[in-house]
């Protein structure tokens, strides 16, 4: 019997994107900064995953430090609320609503 699957919610996060959320927990970068290197490894989440023609995409949850801290902080180091930027919200909309038309009803 065949079983359809598809990965769904978090991915591993880039080693650019985990040294980005120490630099920001030490205080080494800026809150911006760090939203610049979570917009880039939910873009390259996003386009991956559209790649292997998943009819389920997503962000693959890099904006969030762990599943059993958000929505509580948004760093390891509990810094902060989490937040979703613009981007990731354009992104997800424009997927989400091919991923609609897709689904068979």
């Amino acid at each position: 019997m065949h079983i359809p699957t598809e990965p769904v919610g978090s991915l591993p996060r880039p080693a650019k994107l985990q040294a980005a959320i120490a630099a920001y927990d030490a205080g080494k970068i800026t809150k911006d900064q760090l939203t610049q290197e979570q917009d880039a490894a939910c873009l390259d989440s996003i386009k991956r995953m559209e790649a292997t023609g998943s009819p389920i995409v997503s962000d693959g949850e890099q904006r969030v430090s762990s599943f059993a801290t958000y929505p509580l902080a948004d760093t390891l180091a509990g810094t902060g609320l989490a937040e979703i930027s613009p981007v990731t919200v354009s992104i997800l909309r424009s997927s989400a609503t091919a991923i609609i038309a897709s689904c068979p009803v």
